[in-house]
């Protein structure tokens, strides 16, 4: 009897405890959330990098009211597109959303209704130029998923030369040209300083 006595002594401090743990961490959690909901938007480009880098699933997304907005300043910044003669291309500077070690890598995606692209070694068509004067074209790998009219390849390149940094702090922009696609001579896509010093601090 006495221990049964001292059970239902043990249960009901253990209740009156969560009684006032429970909503105590309940208030906790919506002033948390409200603190967030109440954050303004963010207009630091590392900041929204972060954010994208470390809520990299779908679900962690869903946690940001403002993603899209947020994805959308990131898009304009990474993607540089050609559209000259019968061939929209869009360059995407992947480096920015999941870095590489040892590569720049461009993701292109090709679009187009008349061109066959199986024709072209792209392999031998690309040159990578940057502000501070260096220009390599042998040293670019290319990798591509299929052909037809609708296509994405991806040019890799090297992210040191000889030793030599091809982007540092001082890098105002980064080129990728291609030649003599679809009798075009050259396309260019170009990303500027405040992209690349993402991928420095990546």
């Amino acid at each position: 009897m006495k221990k049964k006595k001292e059970v239902k002594t043990s249960l009901i401090i253990i209740l009156s405890v969560l009684v006032f743990i429970i909503p105590g961490l309940f208030l906790f959690y919506l002033n948390d959330s409200k603190a967030k909901d109440n954050e303004s938007t963010l207009s630091n480009n590392e900041e929204i990098i972060e954010i994208i880098k470390d809520n990299n699933d779908s679900d962690s997304r869903k946690d940001f009211d403002k993603f899209n907005e947020i994805e959308e300043i990131i898009e304009n910044k990474i993607v540089s597109s050609d559209s000259q003669g019968e061939v929209d291309i869009i360059g995407t500077l992947l480096n920015v959303i999941e870095d590489d070690e040892d590569y720049i890598i461009i993701q292109l995606q090709f679009n187009t209704h008349t061109v066959d692209f199986s024709q072209y070694d792209f392999s031998e068509m690309a040159t990578f130029k940057t502000s501070d004067g260096i220009e390599i074209n042998k040293e670019i790998l290319w990798e591509s998923e299929g052909y037809g009219h609708h296509f994405m390849g991806y040019y890799k390149i090297p992210k040191v030369i000889e030793n030599k940094e091809l982007i540092t702090d001082k890098t105002e922009f980064i080129e990728l040209t291609i030649k003599g696609l679809d009798n075009v001579e050259n396309r260019l896509l170009k990303w500027e300083q405040d992209i690349l010093q993402l991928i420095l601090k990546s």
